[in-house]
């Protein structure tokens, strides 16, 4: 993954089939951001996830969220993460996938455990996931 950039200032991470990003809310104000280009190569070998194929949108989401627990998920800090993509809000909720994404819930469900990760998720309408929309074009 190349981090095309990064900025200082609810987590609200969001993704599109050629970049991810997301943006850090405090008091309702964005405070800090990331943006990420996303290559295959970076996947582990025969991960049968594609960057080119919104069927494997759902993923891409999922790593965006995992991506932002890591980088502001401090120990105590209970996040809101607000995410456009319902199966990868889901999947992380549950701890759940298949293929990828359940690699992806295992490792989120150690990290979790280990780092006292605390989230809520939501499901914001699109007029209201503009940034992280903004930062995954």
């Amino acid at each position: 993954m190349e981090n095309v950039g990064e900025g200082e200032g609810g987590a609200e991470p969001g993704r599109r089939v050629w970049g991810g990003g997301a943006a850090l809310y405090e008091d309702d104000v964005p405070t800090a951001w990331m943006q990420l280009e996303w290559s295959e190569a970076d996947l582990y070998p025969g991960c049968q996830v594609k960057t080119n194929e919104s069927k494997h949108l759902p993923f891409w989401e999922f790593l965006m969220f995992f991506l932002a627990l890591e980088r502001w998920g401090a120990c105590g800090l209970n996040l809101a993460i607000l995410g456009d993509n319902i199966g990868s809000l889901q999947n992380a909720l549950a701890k759940k996938g298949c293929g990828a994404s359940l690699r992806l819930a295992a490792e989120l469900a150690w990290r979790q455990c280990c780092f006292s990760w605390e989230f809520t998720v939501g499901h914001p309408p699109s007029e209201h996931n503009k940034w992280a929309d903004a930062l995954s074009r």
